[in-house]
């Protein structure tokens, strides 16, 4: 066999190969690994996603302002730095009855905040085959628009982006006091 037959022949099979790729069907897309935090509100069940965090902390003092915004907990001191904490319960529209948690989250990148909340359930790895989007107009679920099914759980999964852009815009509207 000549070099230029066995170059034809490979060429031939490199053909085949890639014709028959179209006839074939499709492969499974490989599910993206999901690192989520499940948390509870009011007894409720939530997940928040572990890559729109920055920490988690639990039991952190918590020192209270007068503020006319009702789900401003108060300041916090993390890594030589005070930060406004939120009631996230609040900033999702549960009633603010009694102790916000014990729990922490730290969300943002440049203006981070801490999310006061009462429950943590612990880690949760899934892949993005168990998520599953939703669509609701109910304004205690503004911030959520995917929820979680492990084992027949479900569990709302809350945009913490969208919390803390919904934080920034409350912010902004407060207009500081005369003479303060």
């Amino acid at each position: 066999m000549s070099e230029s037959s066995f170059g034809l022949e490979k060429l031939e099979e490199l053909k085949r190969s890639f014709d028959r790729s179209f006839a074939e069907a499709p492969r499974q897309q490989v599910a993206q690994v999901e690192d989520l935090l499940c948390i509870r509100i009011a007894g409720d069940r939530y997940a928040v996603r572990l890559s729109e965090t920055s920490g988690i902390y639990v039991d952190r003092k918590i020192v209270g302002l007068p503020s006319p915004l009702p789900d401003l907990l108060g300041m916090a001191g993390f890594r030589g730095s005070v930060i406004p904490v939120f009631d996230l319960g609040a900033l999702l529209g549960y009633d603010r009855a009694g102790d916000a948690g014990r729990w922490l989250l730290l969300v943002g990148t440049n203006e981070i905040v801490g999310l006061a909340f009462q429950q943590f359930d612990g880690h949760l790895r899934t892949t993005s085959h168990d998520l599953a989007r939703q669509e609701t107009t109910e304004p205690m679920r503004q911030h959520v628009r995917e929820v979680v099914n492990i084992q027949g759980i479900i569990r709302p999964i809350i945009n913490l982006d969208s919390v803390v852009q919904a934080v920034k815009r409350r912010v902004a509207c407060v207009v500081p006091l005369e003479g303060a």
